[in-house]
């Protein structure tokens, strides 16, 4: 960004004044808030790639990283079932929500619950909730100081936080 407006003889202070002022993209480890001392980030992470490192990041943060997830689309979903799972689990604590369909069509095969079963037959502490609400609910009596959660996915999952504001700060 620097180079494109030294090129357009935009002065020095006023672009190291504007880096400076960046904040960042919404939804890209975007930090919301805390609850309960829980750090809790949003991203748009929705590929399992994505997911991984999205994990992995957060781990080089806290020792406690949880996901809440919202797979998107069935078509995706099943596509990279094994790797979503495979990079899910690299989270202490992974929570699953219904597939946010978009502009698909019902796919029982690709559901968020049997995922979190999967998930939860290899050992995995998994969690799969229907809705917004009850996973906010879950979150406000677990989440601890010192815990790092992921809200994560292409969906409407970033609207979760409604649930979590009264408790948190920022949000």
């Amino acid at each position: 960004a620097a180079v494109a407006a030294n090129i357009f003889n935009i002065s020095p202070n006023k672009i190291s004044s504007s880096l400076s002022a960046f904040r960042g993209v919404d939804r890209r480890y975007q930090y919301l808030g805390e609850y309960n001392g829980a750090r809790i980030i949003a991203d748009y992470a929705h590929h399992p790639n994505e997911i991984e490192v999205l994990i992995d990041t957060a781990k080089t943060q806290s020792p406690y990283v949880i996901i809440i997830f919202q797979p998107h689309t069935y078509t995706r979903t099943l596509t990279f079932w094994e790797k979503f799972k495979n990079s899910l689990s690299k989270a202490d604590k992974i929570i699953l929500l219904p597939v946010y369909a978009a502009r698909e069509k019902l796919n029982p095969n690709a559901s968020g619950q049997k995922m979190c079963q999967e998930l939860a037959l290899q050992g995995k502490q998994a969690l799969y909730f229907e809705n917004f609400k009850e996973c906010a609910e879950h979150l406000k009596q677990t989440l601890k100081d010192g815990d790092l959660a992921l809200i994560a996915g292409a969906g409407d999952i970033i609207d979760i936080k409604n649930y979590l504001i009264s408790g948190a700060q920022k949000m």
